[in-house]
């Protein structure tokens, strides 16, 4: 499996814009800019153009913000195969080779799916504690690594049980660095990764 350390290129799917109240995301991403490509998508705005496209400005060692834009005259399926279409001109414009794929929402599941990604991140420390819907299961099932918060440790591994019939081993991450290292040690099922300090 390749990991952080190998070259790989991240796209971000956050429930949040870039540089908004969820600062950990933010500066954790501002982090990783720092040695890879890092395209943080915002959700898609409909109706300000007459035809799908994105637009993005580029800077040296920070991280890129990428803002899809959707015409209004399209139907929600349309819409949603329009920013799937959108992603993968993007991936095809940037000569991304190796992704990395950094989420926390199951929104972006759908996406993912179609996504040709060799590590896929569940960033679930920032997701309240509801019950898990299918569109959860499936990313619970696909990621390689899922973050956590010590706060509900008990309610992850019950999941996580559930999905994998496995013990799942608690590991907690105090830095970046650590993350990335976590990558390289991963195996090909996911484990629980507790945050701490910086990544919190």
């Amino acid at each position: 499996m390749l990991n952080l350390i190998l070259g790989t290129d991240l796209i971000v799917f956050s429930s949040d814009e870039f540089g908004s109240e969820d600062l950990r995301t933010s500066k954790l991403m501002s982090h990783l800019a720092h040695s890879h490509r890092v395209f943080f998508f915002h959700k898609p705005l409909v109706g300000m153009t007459k035809k799908s496209t994105f637009y993005y400005s580029k800077e040296s060692h920070a991280v890129t913000v990428v803002q899809p834009y959707l015409p209004s005259d399209m139907s929600v399926f349309d819409q949603k195969q329009g920013l799937l279409n959108l992603i993968k001109d993007f991936i095809r414009a940037e000569k991304i080779q190796h992704l990395t794929i950094w989420t926390d929402s199951p929104e972006a599941t759908p996406l993912i799916r179609h996504l040709n990604a060799e590590v896929v991140i569940y960033d679930k420390a920032l997701r309240a504690q509801t019950s898990s819907n299918h569109l959860e299961q499936e990313l619970l099932q696909k990621a390689d690594l899922i973050l956590n918060s010590k706060t509900n440790d008990e309610v992850i591994f019950n999941e996580m049980d559930k999905l994998k019939n496995d013990v799942q081993e608690e590991h907690v991450l105090n830095d970046p660095t650590e993350l990335m290292l976590a990558l390289k040690k991963n195996s090909d099922r996911p484990k629980n990764y507790f945050i701490n300090q910086y990544m919190s």
